[in-house]
């Protein structure tokens, strides 16, 4: 009897039939995860594998050749190569279009109740139309504050479009409330407010790349002034006309009074910054200014003016004032009064271009007035007017993601 109502071990006993259940439920949980995991990654590359084919789609030849170039676009946007999309297109301006792909995942503990894998279906629409001419590209990946507009800032650019890559859920920021009018703005983040954009931003759209990344041949920084560079600490007030040709040695200041002419041809500021301050004049007809320092930037102060209008040919075409790529952001600024006149490309890759007060960048009718630039700040009534240019920076991508 003893032996009978003895409960040593129910513990035990009972441990033991829990067991098999509570390893069951842990192995789900954790073939569930591998699961949503998997099913996150093959989205995110569905949503480019549609953006990437809506686009092909659109720009193919003739429409014979549509799907073929939709399937080619969408399975070169995914990892594995085993995987074959479903395309399916619809419409022509615009064109939409389809991709659906599925996929087995191998699941760990479900094999040990007969369930060796999971059958996981992702899908995206993406639409694409004709691009606009673009004059404004920010390049900055995943920033906030990507577009920032306060006070009575204004962009001007009717005729050509603009591209946001960032992703940041707040890439647009500011009073959003700013007037911003082109032919249209597209934005690679998730929809959010901007009040001020006329049209409004068009969201989940497709990222456009760095035209002038690879096209750029930088000069090579000497390191110290060498012969035949200009050293800018022999330069008087009295020069009114300059050479192309590398400046070193610091910072080039044009200062009160100056009025100055460039004559046609390649400048490199080696060593330091551009500044034009106070009521400075600097013209520039079939130029290229180029800062090479890690840390260099360009300041338009006071009532001064840069204008510039870049060469027509060569491996410097089209762009009238860069920064070379820098490691970490610097600002560029045009402020108070200040004037930036352009025919050409504003290329700042790496930087955050400010415009405030009054400060502006315009140039003459029918000049192309394009900016490539990281981020964009504009407050009090600084002004933007741009103009695309057909074979600069070329169409934007005009293809966003149908939610």
């Amino acid at each position: 009897m003893r032996f009978l109502r003895n409960q040593d071990g129910n513990f035990a006993v009972l441990g033991a039939i829990l067991l098999l259940p509570l390893a069951a439920a842990a192995g789900s949980a954790v073939d569930l995860s591998r699961v949503n995991a998997a099913g996150s990654v093959l989205q995110d590359q569905i949503d480019g594998a549609a953006l990437r084919a809506a686009k092909a789609a659109r720009d193919a030849p003739s429409p014979a050749t549509m799907q073929s170039a939709a399937e080619t676009a969408a399975r070169a946007e995914l990892s594995d190569p085993s995987m074959t999309p479903i395309v399916t297109i619809r419409g022509a301006a615009p064109v939409e279009v389809e991709v659906e792909v599925r996929r087995n995942i191998a699941l760990m503990f479900g094999a040990a109740i007969g369930v060796p894998a999971a059958d996981i279906r992702r899908s995206a629409t993406a639409v694409a139309e004709p691009g606009d001419l673009l004059c404004l590209l920010l390049l900055a990946p995943s920033s906030d504050d990507t577009w920032k507009m306060t006070n009575t800032a204004r962009v001007v650019a009717p005729g050509c479009g603009a591209q946001v890559n960032s992703r940041h859920r707040t890439s647009f920021a500011g009073a959003l409330t700013a007037p911003v009018t082109t032919a249209a703005t597209y934005a690679a983040a998730a929809v959010q407010p901007a009040k001020g954009f006329q049209p409004a931003p068009v969201f989940n759209s497709l990222v456009q790349p760095d035209p002038l990344a690879g096209r750029l041949l930088w000069p090579t920084r000497s390191g110290n002034c060498q012969a035949g560079e200009i050293d800018v600490r022999r330069l008087t007030d009295t020069e009114t006309v300059l050479l192309p040709g590398v400046y070193c040695g610091g910072d080039l200041v044009f200062g009160a009074g100056r009025t100055v002419t460039l004559q046609a041809g390649r400048y490199v500021i080696e060593d330091g910054d551009l500044r034009l301050v106070r009521t400075a004049v600097v013209r520039g007809n079939d130029v290229s200014v180029i800062l090479l320092a890690p840390s260099a930037t360009l300041f338009l102060g006071g009532t001064s003016v840069l204008a510039l209008s870049a060469p027509t040919s060569g491996t410097w075409k089209d762009v009238a004032l860069a920064v070379k790529p820098q490691t970490s952001e610097n600002d560029s600024a045009i402020a108070n009064s200040a004037r930036l006149e352009l025919d050409g490309v504003l290329y700042l890759p790496s930087q955050r271009l400010l415009l405030s007060t009054a400060g502006t960048i315009a140039g003459p009718a029918g000049s192309s007035r394009l900016v490539i630039t990281r981020r964009l700040s504009m407050s009090g009534s600084a002004r933007l007017d741009l103009n695309g240019v057909d074979g600069v920076l070329g169409q934007s991508p005009s293809a966003w993601l149908k939610r």
